[in-house]
């Protein structure tokens, strides 16, 4: 099964949607207070939060105990493990061969068709204030234009398509100025009103299809059209202050910031969320969209990461051979070399679908006649 996707039901989706939002949400509370925390700290706060052993260190508004209780009680039909293994790469590896500072393998593990794999990596950056405080033209000021081009020689030479995201570690919108935090609300409700329009997963999946004829919206919130409630519509405006927070976007999406801006800013990458809604190669992307959007489409879609054994290894730190280059164009490859080990810590969350339904392994034995 390796590579395979599942439709998972749409009330699992909306758990682990749920928590994977809520994650986003703590790393962005860092930001509060003043507080200036550096990209390493919140990527070590995100693999606390992404392990079971250490998630509960942690105050979550959805923690992981009420998610797992949620999920037993879905019965959404499907009998399945969902594990998310997430593995640091140390500066060594993130600055000579992978160009990510973490790598994330989504497992899937069903009791007939068998285990699923596919990884990506990530490369983490941190939303750095202007001299005035956050504002909508602050930007991402660590960005690092060799390490960009490694990221991009090695989506090349492993020859993955939506494999690389950089995750963008925001605030939210209420650390902003107060004209810069309503504008930061407002790009917010005009981009997220509508999934099929302006955030474009039609197509990604059967299972996203039939979840946005349904309305779902991935945190619990129906389409416009759809005549929301009164209590959904608070939910909304409520989740909106909560935004940016932190985000990701497919490599392609940076290589064409970068080539028209020269480093990415946040109002940039919103530009480039609203205007990379057309076409049909581009909507496969990953713009500028909420973390848990990663995580739930890495389960549901052959288009989010790679199944490859040599790239599932890359992800989860392992010594690789580095496929040749795929042209001459490719000039600084004879510079990266493995390491006899590549060590870094592996974190893992699973989560448990159980069906009340029997599965075929649990029925009696079929004995045909004269036996």
């Amino acid at each position: 099964m390796q590579g395979s996707a599942f439709e998972l039901p749409v009330s699992e989706c909306n758990i682990i949607w749920r928590y994977m939002d809520g994650v986003s949400s703590a790393l962005a509370r860092r930001f509060d207070g003043g507080s200036s925390p550096s990209e390493p700290n919140l990527t070590f706060l995100l693999c606390e939060l992404l392990d079971a052993g250490t998630t509960a260190l942690h105050v979550l508004d959805y923690p992981l105990q009420k998610a797992k209780k949620d999920l037993a009680l879905a019965d959404g039909g499907y009998t399945l493990d969902v594990s998310f293994e997430t593995h640091e790469h140390t500066g060594w590896v993130e600055n000579r061969f992978s160009g990510a500072d973490l790598g994330v393998v989504f497992v899937l593990e069903h009791p007939l068709l068998g285990r699923s794999e596919r990884g990506v990596l990530l490369q983490a950056k941190r939303l750095y204030p202007n001299s005035n405080g956050f504002r909508l033209d602050s930007s991402f000021t660590h960005f690092d234009e060799k390490q960009w081009r490694l990221l991009k020689s090695i989506e090349h030479r492993f020859a993955v398509q939506n494999s690389i995201f950089y995750l963008w570690y925001c605030p939210s919108s209420t650390a902003f100025a107060k004209n810069d935090a309503k504008l930061v609300r407002s790009l917010e409700a005009t981009i997220s009103a509508d999934w099929r329009d302006l955030i474009a997963l039609e197509g990604w999946h059967p299972m996203i299809d039939d979840l946005l004829e349904m309305g779902w919206r991935g945190d619990g919130v129906r389409q416009r059209g759809l005549a929301p409630r009164a209590e959904e519509e608070a939910g909304l405006r409520s989740w909106r202050r909560t935004q940016p927070a932190t985000r990701v976007s497919s490599l392609s999406v940076v290589n064409d910031v970068v080539g028209s801006t020269g480093k990415p800013g946040l109002f940039a990458l919103y530009q480039a969320r609203s205007n990379g809604r057309h076409g049909r190669r581009r909507r496969r992307w990953l713009h500028f969209e909420p973390f848990a959007d990663l995580f739930l489409l890495g389960l549901t879609s052959r288009i989010v990461g790679d199944s490859s054994p040599e790239w599932i290894r890359l992800a989860r730190g392992q010594k690789v051979p580095l496929p040749p280059p795929r042209s001459s164009a490719t000039s600084d490859d004879a510079s990266i070399d493995l390491p006899e080990e590549l060590s870094g810590a592996r974190h893992t969350l699973t989560f448990t679908l159980r069906s009340s339904l029997h599965w075929p392994q649990d029925l009696p034995r079929f004995e045909g006649p004269g036996q």
